[in-house]
C-alpha cells in the first residue's frame, strides 16, 4: 500500500505537474497581447513595379470602433493601407485591432495626440504631441515614419521643426462630411490618377462600406493600391523630412 502511494506521488509529480504548468503559461501568454510579438517594418514586394498606375489608401483619426472592419475589407482585397493614428485612441480597448493592423502589413503614422490644430497651438505643444504619441506607437514597436497633421493644417514654420516627412493627400473623400458610401465613392473615382493618395477616415460605417466599392473598382480600372511606403518606393521618390507630399507625382 505505502508502495502503491509512493507511485501515484510519483506520477503526479512527473507527469501531471508539467501539464498544469506549461499550460497555465500558454493560457496566461494566450490572454496577452505581447508588444515583442509585433514587428513594424513594411515589406516593398518588388514584383509590384509593372504596375502602371500605383495609388496609396491613408486613413486618419483612429484606431476606432470600425478598424476592423476596414481590415476585413483590406484583407479581403489584398490591399494595404497606412493609418494615421490619434495618440488619445491608443489605448488597450484597441491592443488586438493593431497588432491584427501591422500582421497584415498596413503601417502607421502619427496624427497628433489630441487631434488639435497644429498651427493653432504653440510650437512647443506640436513637438509634444508629436513626441507623446510616438512613445506611445513605440509600445507596439512601432518606429512611425510619417506624420499627417490634424486636418492638413501646416505652415513654413512648422515644416523646420517636424522631422518626419508631412504626409497629406489629392484625393478627398469627405467621408466625414457626407457620411454617404455613393458619394464617398464618386469622389474617389471622379479625382483619382496615378500616383494619388486617397484620404479617408477611420471612424464611420459610411467609409468601410464605401471602401467595398472602391477597391474593386480601381483594381478593375488597373491600380495597384499600396501605403505610403510602397508608394512612394515604386515611383523611385525618396521622402525627406520637413517637406510636404500630396501625392506621389
Amino acid at each position: 500500500m505505502v508502495l502503491f502511494m509512493k507511485l501515484s506521488l510519483f506520477f503526479l509529480i512527473i507527469v501531471i505537474t508539467p501539464f498544469i504548468f506549461f499550460g497555465t503559461v500558454k493560457s496566461s501568454r494566450e490572454a496577452s497581447i505581447s508588444s515583442d510579438a509585433i514587428e513594424y517594418e513594411p515589406t516593398i514586394n518588388k514584383e509590384q513595379e509593372h504596375y502602371d498606375k500605383v495609388v496609396a489608401l491613408t486613413f486618419d483619426d483612429g484606431p476606432s470602433n470600425y478598424t476592423d472592419d476596414l481590415l476585413d475589407v483590406l484583407e479581403k482585397y489584398d490591399v494595404t493601407a497606412t493609418f494615421f493614428v490619434v495618440g488619445t485612441n491608443l489605448n488597450t480597448k484597441y491592443n488586438t485591432v493593431m497588432v491584427r493592423l501591422l500582421e497584415l502589413g498596413n503601417e502607421v503614422g502619427i496624427h497628433g495626440y489630441s487631434h488639435k490644430e497644429f498651427t493653432k497651438i504653440k510650437e512647443s505643444k506640436v513637438i509634444e504631441e508629436i513626441d507623446y504619441t510616438q512613445k506611445l506607437l513605440k509600445s507596439y514597436n512601432i518606429e512611425p515614419k510619417y506624420i499627417r497633421p490634424p486636418y492638413g493644417s501646416i505652415n513654413n514654420s512648422l515644416k523646420k521643426i517636424i522631422d518626419y516627412p508631412i504626409i497629406l493627400w489629392n484625393v478627398d473623400t469627405l467621408d466625414w462630411k457626407y457620411r454617404d458610401a455613393l458619394k464617398i465613392y464618386n469622389n474617389v473615382i471622379d479625382d483619382i490618377s496615378d500616383g494619388s493618395i486617397i484620404l479617408l477616415h477611420d471612424h464611420y460605417l459610411s467609409t468601410v462600406q464605401a471602401l467595398e466599392l472602391i477597391i474593386p473598382e480601381l483594381q478593375e480600372e488597373g491600380y495597384k493600391i499600396v501605403n505610403i511606403t510602397e508608394l512612394f518606393s515604386l515611383k523611385n521618390i525618396t521622402l525627406e523630412n520637413n517637406k510636404v507630399y500630396r501625392s506621389a507625382k
